[in-house]
């Protein structure tokens, strides 16, 4: 979105007017989502939210374990 001020309508319109006339209702709502999800981040990032790639991977491996998945192999 463009400015901080603007209103929830007027981000949503700044959304639909990015995407083709013949959106489907479902792509409309994905891109309203992606569209907050990256604000939200970006906000994050401003206020200095952020979380280094090692810990990432530590979250991503304790995700893994707890849903029993495996690495995969290297050969």
């Amino acid at each position: 979105m463009s400015t901080a001020r603007a209103t929830a309508k007027d981000q949503v319109r700044e959304v639909l007017d990015q995407l083709p006339e013949d959106a489907t209702l479902t792509e409309i709502v994905r891109a309203i989502a992606f569209s907050r999800i990256v604000e939200k981040g970006l906000a994050q990032a401003e206020a200095g939210q952020l979380i280094d790639d090692q810990e990432v991977l530590k979250l991503v491996e304790a995700w893994e374990a707890s849903a029993g998945l495996q690495k995969p192999s290297n050969g």
